[in-house]
């Protein structure tokens, strides 16, 4: 889940990652994704170094962004930014020999589709839980593949984006578990639209744009 800053609450949902980098919270947030790429969750003196803000900025900039849903903290590391993290879920990413985790399964093809980069998606169909495995070639989905992806809105998400958004944001076997699922869902989830592979991933490219370069 790539995240909406706002200036007030330090980043935001899952839709947009932040675009203005001259906001100490969105530079918090490009550094610790990369150095979640780098293989290691950096701590908050690393964190310190990478963005050059002060460690006491950092620890409040990322206590703010663990209550709001924004971020996930082991300790005094990070472990999960930005849709990006060590911490097994039911969403995972294969990058080259690195195998990461991911909060929600667009955020397993956004990634890196955002990324150009080859990447083995392993997630589970948001209706029956069976397994789905897709492969990303430089940042592009497969074609003419059954599974359907939902997009929740991103209005009425921000504010904690891990329990209002990444539960919803699934990809399904086929049109026919995503329609089942919408019909027996009565919550928020059901808010949003439909995608296949291809369309998530050119979504998930527009998101996670100002985190890539």
């Amino acid at each position: 889940m790539a995240t909406r800053s706002s200036d007030e609450e330090g980043a935001g949902t899952s839709s947009e990652p932040p675009n203005d980098e001259r906001s100490d919270a969105r530079r918090l947030v490009k550094s610790g994704f990369h150095a979640l790429l780098d293989g290691s969750p950096p701590s908050v003196v690393e964190l310190g170094r990478r963005t050059g803000l002060p460690v006491a900025s950092v620890e409040r900039l990322i206590e703010v962004m663990v209550a709001s849903g924004r971020a996930i903290v082991d300790g005094d590391r990070l472990v999960g930014i930005g849709g990006l993290g060590v911490i097994p879920t039911r969403h995972r990413l294969q990058l080259g020999r690195r195998t990461y985790y991911t909060w929600c399964a667009w955020d397993a093809i956004g990634i890196p589709a955002a990324f150009g980069r080859s990447a083995l998606v392993e997630t589970a169909c948001g209706s029956c839980g069976r397994d789905l495995h897709v492969r990303m070639k430089r940042g592009r989905a497969p074609r003419r593949r059954p599974e359907r992806g939902w997009l929740p809105d991103v209005d009425g998400t921000e504010e904690n984006p891990l329990r209002d958004f990444c539960p919803f944001a699934s990809v399904f076997c086929s049109e026919g578990h995503l329609s089942s699922w919408r019909e027996a869902d009565q919550t928020n989830g059901c808010h949003g639209r439909a995608c296949n592979l291809v369309e998530l991933a050119d979504e998930g490219r527009r998101a996670w744009a100002a985190v890539v370069d």
